[in-house]
């Protein structure tokens, strides 16, 4: 949203800098990220990182569907 709005005052930011963030609000996108996030715990917790992580992620764009966007919307898939 800061970026958007960036872009609107100062129109020398490249469009695509505001839609840069947008693949990491896909299910694809998230479980990467959890992914990525898990491989820093030590190796006995990666998998519950990574599921509390994912789920977390999962809750994030159920709330996400409940909103009212004002603008472009997030594809889920």
């Amino acid at each position: 949203m800061v970026l958007t709005r960036l872009r609107w005052e100062l129109p020398q930011i490249p469009e695509w800098s505001c839609y840069v963030w947008a693949p990491l609000h896909l299910p694809i996108g998230i479980a990467l990220q959890s992914y990525l996030v898990a491989c820093f715990f030590p190796e006995a917790q990666r998998r519950t990182a990574f599921l509390n992580l994912a789920l977390g992620g999962a809750l994030h764009l159920a709330v996400d569907l409940l909103q009212t966007h004002f603008g472009m919307g997030y594809l889920l898939f």
